[in-house]
């Protein structure tokens, strides 16, 4: 038995949450073009490393600002399934 405790529908008309994935796209085109210039300039591995995370980080939050402008959220519980 599968029931829906809470929904919360997707805010795509939100103009804070267009901005700020706005923002985080720049940002990660400018994380890919800093990275790209560090490998041909021969950086130093730690700037290498710490911009890598900068883009996973980024890349991160827009997925999670993504899912939050466009897919409805619920909180599911089963119950007297076998889910394994």
């Amino acid at each position: 038995m599968r029931e829906v405790l809470s929904t919360v529908a997707p805010v795509p008309t939100s103009r804070v949450l267009t901005v700020l994935f706005v923002v985080l796209a720049l940002g990660l085109i400018w994380t890919a073009f800093a990275f790209t210039l560090e490998v041909f300039g021969a950086a130093n591995p730690v700037v290498l490393g710490l911009n890598l995370a900068m883009g996973f980080a980024v890349f991160g939050l827009m997925t999670v600002v993504y899912y939050r402008l466009f897919v409805p959220h619920r909180i599911v519980i089963e119950q007297g399934e076998d889910l394994w």
